[in-house]
């Protein structure tokens, strides 16, 4: 069995064992930039990294609201913020795909509203989407790393990236999380997907 099959094993045998759970803002985000990215007609490579972006900023802009991990990117408040997770994540995802592809941003802008009528008034949201976009934006202008040359992960890396990232975000979304942990098993699979794809694509 190829390391790819193994991978895809893996998630999805996850997923028939995993209790379902309803779709959460950090999910919903995912598949939006799933859609996103998809309709850009990227390459593998470039894919996967814009899908690495948009979950490095939820996760950040939700560590930073919660102050629950030490950031390799942000400076994190001591106490946690009082105010809406939802509306940081919302933002911060979209924040990060309108600088990735400007020319969604309508559509995009509809997408951020359809979410934040969701969420309740007394949740501090304007303060929270303020918050989830100027976050985004400090992470947007820091670079993604990629790893060194390994031909090893052309295996792996055989099929599309946003087929990888689709099957993880639903792995995730059947552990029904909180936010921020959704958030961050988002972030480290995106990661590794990245990673693998950065790899084959300049591996001889």
């Amino acid at each position: 069995m190829s390391a790819l099959q193994i991978f895809r094993s893996t998630i999805l045998g996850a997923l028939f064992v995993a209790m379902p759970a309803q779709a959460d803002t950090v999910h919903e985000r995912s598949l939006i930039a799933t859609r996103t990215v998809t309709q850009s007609g990227q390459g593998p490579a470039q894919a996967a990294r814009a899908m690495t972006m948009v979950h490095v900023a939820m996760f950040e802009a939700l560590n930073f609201i919660e102050a629950r991990y030490v950031s390799r990117r942000l400076v994190v408040p001591p106490q946690p913020l009082r105010m809406s997770g939802a509306a940081v994540a919302a933002a911060a995802a979209h924040q990060m795909l309108v600088n990735l592809y400007p020319g969604e941003k309508p559509q995009l802008d509809g997408l951020l509203r359809a979410t934040l009528a969701k969420i309740p008034e007394n949740q501090n949201k304007e303060s929270a989407v303020t918050q989830g976009r100027y976050l985004a934006m400090n992470v947007y202008v820091q670079p993604v790393a990629t790893p060194p040359e390994r031909a090893a992960m052309r295996a792996l890396a055989s099929e599309s990236p946003l087929v990888l990232n689709a099957a993880a975000s639903e792995f995730v979304a059947a552990r029904g999380l909180d936010l921020l942990e959704s958030a961050r098993l988002h972030l480290l699979l995106s990661e590794a997907i990245s990673l693998t794809y950065a790899s084959a694509s300049s591996a001889p």
